[in-house]
């Protein structure tokens, strides 16, 4: 028998799974939204916290768990979906529709509308340089033409709506099983929030790279600006008070319900912005080359506070750093990388 708890999680693209064993072989199974930035950052240690009755804000007790074991489909769901960090494809030049060619293939030959599937890059680059059959070089990479100043930037922006109006009608305080972090105060069974249209989540992403001829210079940099996840304010009510108001116990005889006194979306976090930044010097030895690169990383510096404390008690912790996770931004921080090339 173990001696300590044990986690299997299945995190799917909509649900995460869980199946729990106590230290005394008993089985408990638990369901999540893989997805819910009200309430949680990561529907794994969200889901291991409530099994472990652990209070949000207190840190998860890991001498007490034995074994967490993980498999997902979320890396896959990105690949089929197209989901994923837009990509850019370098490329030979002349071979920009070498992937989309493939092997020309024709397995519906008579089908008078051929759907062709999407690629998973957003950009082709042409570079100048050939590789022969036997892996010889045909012609040397024309670093000259990738030297120019590189900009490219890009934004991504969306809303996401929910309506669970019919569902809390019937059983307002169920909060834990379809929460969008939208919970309305203990005292109003109809739910005046349970329609929620936040504004746009905006994130935007620039790279840049130049280096100065001749000397071989390089400077570089990543800028990337993501927007604060929705602050709630989180109080916990007794079943006597809420019991006043819906003329009944809460059910699954809960002794508490958990009430976000904010308007769903009224605050959020401050935006998380990320500079990254380096200078590189390249050094040519023949036909071996060397670099020597100095990395700053977080160059702003700005402290921002990632995972806020979203527990509200009067004149506690509310909006402070928390969370087993990074609460907040890594700190400013330097690196120098060497390089050789034979």
């Amino acid at each position: 028998m173990t001696t300590g708890w044990q986690f299997w999680i299945d995190r799917g693209g909509t649900f995460t799974d869980i199946v729990a064993r106590r230290p005394d072989g008993s089985l408990l199974t638990h369901k999540l939204l893989s997805e819910n930035p009200g309430r949680y950052r990561d529907a794994a240690i969200a889901g291991i916290r409530e099994l472990l009755e652990v209070p949000k804000g207190a840190p998860i007790p890991v001498e007490k768990i034995d074994a967490v074991k993980m498999g997902t489909t979320v890396a896959t769901n990105a690949l089929l979906e197209r989901k994923g960090e837009p990509t850019v494809l370098f490329i030979t030049r002349g071979f920009q529709d070498q992937l989309r060619i493939a092997y020309q293939n024709r397995p519906r030959i008579f089908d008078r509308h051929i759907r062709m599937p999407e690629m998973l890059y957003r950009k082709v680059v042409e570079v100048d340089e050939r590789m022969g059959a036997h892996g010889d070089v045909v012609r040397e990479l024309d670093e000259a033409r990738m030297k120019n100043l590189q900009l490219q930037a890009g934004s991504t922006t969306g809303q996401r709506v929910t309506d669970y109006c019919a569902v809390r009608a019937q059983l307002p305080e169920q909060n834990g099983g379809f929460s969008t972090g939208s919970e309305v105060a203990a005292f109003s069974p109809t739910n005046p929030y349970c329609h929620v249209a936040p504004g746009y989540d905006t994130r935007f992403t620039a790279v840049g790279s130049y280096t100065i001829p001749k000397i071989d210079v390089l400077f570089s940099g990543t800028l990337t600006s993501t927007a604060g996840i929705p602050v709630r304010a989180d109080w916990t009510v007794s079943n006597a008070i809420v019991q006043q108001s819906l003329g009944r116990p809460l059910s699954n005889n809960a002794t508490s319900v958990v009430v976000n006194l904010l308007k769903p979306d009224d605050l959020r976090s401050d935006r998380v912005n990320e500079l990254d930044f380096r200078i590189a010097k390249l050094l040519r030895l023949g036909r071996t080359r060397a670099s020597i690169a100095l990395d700053l990383l977080n160059a702003l510096n700005l402290d921002t506070i990632i995972v806020p404390n979203q527990a509200f008690i009067p004149n506690g912790a509310w909006l402070t750093p928390t969370g087993t996770q990074t609460p907040v931004m890594t700190a400013r921080t330097a690196k120098i990388t060497v390089q050789y090339d034979f």
